[in-house]
């Protein structure tokens, strides 16, 4: 755990330090910081730097806050918190993978997937519910939906939903039964 928390602090420090980099560009850029001394701010502040355009004299910086192995480790830290029965510690740690993953990664999937689960031990049902269905919405695998659908089942009746809305999503989860690979089969 100890590696995997100094992993994930180095990777922040890196991203707060580039957050703060781009903070201070932009200040700079838009501050009076390249504004003649003569003249004093408009009364709605700062003057904005013009640029002419064709010289290209500022390059565009583009910092990429998403990290996939940041996001990664985030999932891993919530895995190990949810095996220690933390349920709130792995949410938040699913939710910080959630919130780092790449556009497109699987790993938004099972974030929500695993995050749904932690809040359906919290007594969280609706926000199960909602997370559940995000989970799906995002790419998660058919091999592993029935078992969602299941989750979903289970805290429909908590919630003491309508039987109807029940039984219609334990035939869902059924339907994506024959889906589920056997690990056996998977080794051959």
């Amino acid at each position: 755990m100890d590696t995997l928390e100094s992993e994930i602090k180095k990777r922040e420090q890196v991203n707060d330090h580039a957050r703060l980099w781009k903070i201070k560009l932009e200040a700079a850029l838009t501050g009076g910081i390249f504004l003649k001394r003569n003249t004093p701010p408009s009364e709605n502040g700062p003057r904005k730097l013009s640029v002419n355009p064709e010289l290209k004299f500022f390059p565009t910086i583009t910092i990429n806050l998403k990290d996939i192995n940041l996001s990664a480790l985030y999932k891993k830290e919530g895995d190990v918190y949810f095996q220690a029965q933390e349920f709130m510690m792995a949410h938040k740690r699913y939710t910080q993978c959630i919130t780092h993953v790449p556009t497109g990664s699987h790993l938004l999937a099972f974030g929500y997937a695993n995050r749904s689960i932690a809040l359906f031990y919290s007594n969280y049902m609706s926000d199960c519910l909602i997370d559940i269905e995000r989970a799906i919405q995002h790419g998660y695998p058919d091999e592993f939906k029935a078992e969602l659908y299941m989750w979903k089942a289970s805290a429909m009746k908590e919630l003491k939903m309508e039987k109807k809305l029940i039984k219609n999503t334990v035939a869902e989860a059924r339907k994506w039964l024959p889906r589920i690979v056997n690990n056996d089969e998977q080794k051959k």
